[in-house]
């Protein structure tokens, strides 16, 4: 039984989290006085800065990166006849995909201001965060047949997902608001790479073995 096509929509997402870090960290150096601390992701792709287009074209990429990534998972999950889970997980990669690319084509507000973009930004990072806290459940306690840890692991990043997206949009302290994101994009980014991984290089075995049970 050939089984390709779920390693290959894979692949994309394998390289999502290293464009989205290369051009925000490259972004963030080349601007003075920025602070990883206490200034968000999305100030330094704001109206003004000197290399906001390479931060907004990090996003965007990688919200198209990331889309193809719940088209696995289904072809995974249909193989288990997981139909509903299958379905799910692609609208939410999608919501999430969709979502990060929208967050980098509208800029977001300077501080003090609130515009319509802003605004808009604002609510795909809000669709963004319930996008991927979603698949991230879904396959934390319904992985199919998938291997256990990759259970363990979405649990564990779903924990940590949760809490830290929580406290940043509580904002309680705005002087470390900067920390308090990257804790969230810290989880996200590095579960997004090893179940893309997994997927690419193991896929194949796991729902081979899944189809010679049947």
């Amino acid at each position: 039984m050939k089984l390709g096509s779920s390693n290959t929509l894979a692949v994309p997402a394998v390289f999502a989290p290293i464009t989205f870090l290369m051009t925000f960290l490259l972004a963030s150096h080349l601007t003075p006085g920025y602070s990883h601390i206490s200034d968000t992701v999305s100030s330094i792709a704001t109206a003004g800065k000197p290399f906001a287009l390479l931060a907004r074209l990090g996003f965007m990429a990688y919200g198209i990166l990331v889309i193809p990534l719940g088209f696995a998972f289904r072809e995974i999950y249909k193989i288990n006849n997981e139909l509903w889970s299958a379905k799910v997980l692609v609208f939410l990669f999608c919501l999430y995909g969709i979502s990060a690319l929208l967050a980098g084509i509208a800029i977001d507000d300077l501080m003090g201001e609130t515009t319509f973009w802003g605004l808009v930004h604002d609510l795909a990072a809000i669709m963004a965060f319930i996008g991927i806290s979603g698949a991230i459940f879904i396959i934390g306690f319904k992985s199919g047949p998938l291997p256990h840890f990759v259970r363990t692991i979405s649990q564990l990043a779903l924990i940590g997902t949760l809490i830290s997206g929580v406290i940043f949009y509580l904002e309680p302290n705005q002087s470390i608001q900067g920390l308090l994101q990257r804790c969230f994009f810290a989880t996200t980014l590095l579960w997004i790479q090893i179940v893309a991984t997994l997927l690419v290089f193991k896929s194949n075995r796991y729902l081979c073995l899944q189809s010679h049970q049947k």
